[in-house]
């Protein structure tokens, strides 16, 4: 299995996390820490873009068939 890792320098760690936690509305009271929320924040991120482009492909390829139908199958004289 491939593998991604973020390397955050220590003297930076506090900040980044403080501040993607708050900018996330990441809640002190949901047992889970900001760095188990910083990576879940960025699986859901990763996931969702592909999902949304591959969705995007999708539409493109199901409307180009559909144009290519119009135009191949139908004739009006």
């Amino acid at each position: 299995m491939a593998s991604i890792t973020l390397t955050i320098p220590d003297s930076q760690a506090t900040r980044i996390l403080n501040g993607f936690a708050k900018s996330r509305n990441w809640d002190k009271n949901s047992g889970e820490t900001k760095t188990q929320f910083l990576k879940r924040k960025l699986v859901e991120y990763v996931m969702e873009s592909i999902s949304s482009q591959e969705g995007n492909d999708a539409a493109d390829i199901a409307r180009q068939t559909a144009v290519d139908s119009v135009l191949n199958d139908i004739a009006i004289t």
